[in-house]
């Protein structure tokens, strides 16, 4: 179990090493943490945060939303389709 958690820490510290903006340089790791935790969401600096955080707002901006749709009829998951089921209207006794 021990071999496997220091495994697992070796590839989380390989698979953060870099700057999260792909600049080229390593990225920020606050000195006094034993876990070797992040500065600047994985980014080197504080500019290459910034740059990161305003990639992210420009391509939320950007991204096209689809309307919602009413779904009509259904499958079974197999590509079956399926009926939709029975309504029963409230009568008077």
């Amino acid at each position: 179990m021990r071999r496997e958690a220091k495994a697992n820490a070796a590839a989380w510290l390989e698979k953060t090493r870099w700057c999260t903006n792909g600049c080229g340089k390593e990225a920020a790791r606050y000195d006094d943490s034993p876990g070797h935790a992040l500065r600047y969401s994985g980014a080197c600096s504080p500019e290459c945060e910034e740059a990161v955080e305003q990639r992210k707002t420009q391509n939320a901006k950007s991204e096209p939303t689809a309307p919602l749709l009413a779904q009509v009829g259904s499958t079974d998951g197999l590509g079956a389709a399926v009926s939709p089921a029975p309504t029963f209207e409230k009568t008077k006794c």
